[in-house]
């Protein structure tokens, strides 16, 4: 994606060693200050996009079909709550499988570039008084006889990132050259698809553990209604 330190949330440091908390305040005044630029969209946007609305059409149905059966609005609560968890891990497995298995196949020319600096996400203290940082490497190369600045948007909060005015190897959509993959080992997309499991492992847990309450299935489920024989009194 071409970097433009004027997206939503993007912060550039180029400096030795990591802002201070002070600095980072100051780049948030800064942003704020600064007209915001669109993001360009690209197909993992779309495909979020797309995961985002058929989750939201599925949790709301699943609401609706729970309460129609039931008419039990605790039921209908852990319903949207199981189905929200699992369409949130479906959705991380989905888009870091797309992104770096299949629209990250698409980076086949190997180029040289070198990493100007980082597009900063987010931060928090550590115990230094310094900040950890969520960092996305920018580079700038050349291809096809035009330069580019380019970042990949996949940000790390490790020590996983290139180091800044160094000559490293990347690899280059030939169709899109502002698409670039410089993280060979897809080991954020083993994270990613992993954190999506465990969330749709807590779904069937959170599920699992309420249907075998007895008090909730009191509650929640509506009860079958007892026979009751009424004895009738005996002909004369």
């Amino acid at each position: 994606m071409i970097y433009n330190q004027n997206y939503r949330d993007q912060f550039f440091w180029d400096q030795p060693g990591k802002p201070s908390i002070s600095q980072l305040f100051s780049m948030v005044k800064s942003e704020l200050s600064t007209p915001r630029v669109k993001r360009p969209s690209n197909p993992v946007t779309k495909v979020s996009l797309v995961s985002l609305g058929i989750g939201a059409l599925i949790v709301a149905l699943s609401a609706l079909l729970s309460y129609a059966l039931t008419k039990s609005v605790l039921f209908m609560v852990i319903i949207i709550m199981v189905t929200a968890f699992i369409f949130m891990g479906a959705s991380f497995i989905v888009i870091a499988v797309y992104n770096f298995f299949i629209y990250g196949r698409r980076c086949t020319v190997s180029t040289p570039a070198t990493c100007i600096g980082y597009s900063i996400s987010g931060s928090s203290n550590n115990n230094s008084g310094g900040a950890r940082l969520l960092r996305s490497p920018v580079f700038k190369y050349t291809y096809g006889g035009l330069e580019y600045i380019a970042f990949d948007d996949v940000y790390e909060s490790g020590g996983n990132v290139p180091p800044m005015n160094v000559e490293t190897t990347i690899l280059v959509d030939p169709s899109d050259p502002s698409h670039i993959k410089w993280d060979f080992s897809n080991r954020k997309a083993v994270w990613i698809i992993a954190g999506g499991a465990i969330f749709i492992l807590m779904a069937f847990g959170l599920l699992f553990l309420c249907l075998a309450d007895d008090d909730f299935r009191e509650a929640a489920l509506p009860q079958t209604a007892q026979t009751q024989t009424i004895d009738q009194p005996a002909n004369q």
